[in-house]
């Protein structure tokens, strides 16, 4: 389970504003990019320089919504898949290794790497349909606060679209 401070990187569906805050419950439509992970202060500014390196290295991606599935322990939360998964793959390790290079404790480890999924969970009735179509052209930094609430830290462009 994330703790308060806990950073996760994401690709939002509809732009957010930065410092803007959400609910934990009620997240905007989004693509994780990099599941939970620790980071304290200490490395913060590191972590900042690393995520920019990466930003300025990878690529927008086209991507197309594809299939339902059930995820989560209980295999009870519906998401959908993306077409082509490997799309985000890159950016996903990309991420990863800067998390891995600085040390940082992943939450869920056994989400990323190889296992990595990228997918659009349904929210409140919000939901993407099969045949959208969206480019992940960015990504944003969201901190897990002490009341469960979430905050957008930055966001950060990708170098452009691939291909």
């Amino acid at each position: 389970m994330p703790q308060p401070g806990d950073l996760i990187l994401v690709h939002m569906l509809e732009p957010q504003a930065v410092g803007s805050y959400f609910s934990r419950e009620r997240w905007p439509l989004h693509i994780t990019l990099m599941p939970w992970f620790g980071a304290p202060a200490t490395l913060r500014s590191q972590l900042h320089v690393g995520l920019n390196q990466v930003a300025q290295s990878q690529p927008a991606e086209q991507v197309v919504i594809g299939d339902q599935a059930l995820f989560g322990p209980n295999q009870d939360v519906p998401v959908e898949l993306l077409t082509e998964p490997g799309a985000l793959q890159p950016l996903h390790e990309a991420l990863l290794s800067l998390v891995q290079l600085l040390q940082l404790p992943l939450v869920n480890p056994q989400w990323t790497g190889e296992n990595y999924r990228p997918h659009i969970a349904r929210y409140n009735g919000q939901h993407v349909d099969a045949g959208d179509a969206f480019t992940v052209a960015d990504m944003y930094l969201v901190e897990l606060q002490r009341d469960s609430s979430c905050q957008i830290l930055t966001r950060l462009e990708l170098k452009g679209l691939n291909g």
